[in-house]
C-alpha cells in the first residue's frame, strides 16, 4: 500500500478537502488517485455539507470532463441535492446530473429509484409520465420496490 492510499484510508483527509477549497484539483486528483471511489465521493459530500461551498461540485464537473461517466453525474446530482439544495436551481441542475448517469446505466434501477426522488418535490421536477414510466420499469425487476409503488400510488392520487 503507498503512502498516499495509507494516509486516506487512515482517514486523514484534511489535505484532501483543502485542496478542493483551494482549487487545486491537479493536486488533489494526485492525492486520490489510487483511492477507492467511494471514500473520495464520501468525502466530497461531507466537504459540501461542512463548508457550503460549490468547491466539491466544481471538482467533481472538472473530473466529468476528464472523464464522464454514470458515477460522476451520480455524485454531481447528490451533491447538488443534498448540501446545496439551498443553491438556485440546485433541484434543477441535480436533476440533468441524474439524468445523464441514467442514460449512461440505463439499466441501473439504483439510479431510476434516484431519479423518482424528483418527483416528491414540491415543484415536481420528474413530470407524472417520467416517473410512471420509471416506477413500472422498476417494477418489472422488482416487483415490491416501495419507491416505484409509491411513486404510482401518489401519480394515481394526483389524477383523482
Amino acid at each position: 500500500m503507498g503512502s498516499l492510499e495509507r494516509v486516506i484510508k487512515l482517514g486523514d483527509t484534511k489535505k484532501f478537502k483543502s485542496f478542493i477549497i483551494e482549487g487545486q484539483f491537479y493536486q488533489a486528483i494526485e492525492l486520490i488517485k489510487d483511492i477507492d471511489f467511494s471514500k473520495v465521493k464520501e468525502d466530497l459530500i461531507e466537504l459540501a455539507f461542512d463548508t457550503g461551498s460549490i468547491a466539491p461540485y466544481t471538482f467533481t464537473c472538472y473530473l466529468l470532463i476528464q472523464k464522464e461517466n454514470s458515477e460522476l453525474h451520480e455524485l454531481a446530482s447528490e451533491i447538488l441535492t443534498l448540501p446545496l439544495c439551498y443553491l438556485t436551481d440546485a433541484y434543477t441542475m441535480g436533476l440533468f446530473h441524474a439524468k445523464k448517469a441514467l442514460e449512461l446505466k440505463p439499466n441501473d434501477i439504483s439510479l431510476q429509484e434516484y431519479l423518482l426522488l424528483y418527483h416528491t418535490l414540491p415543484d415536481k421536477l420528474l413530470s407524472d409520465q417520467e416517473a410512471e414510466q420509471l416506477a413500472k420499469n422498476i417494477l418489472k425487476f422488482d416487483p415490491n420496490n416501495s419507491a416505484a409503488l409509491n411513486a404510482l400510488k401518489d401519480i394515481k392520487n394526483s389524477i383523482l
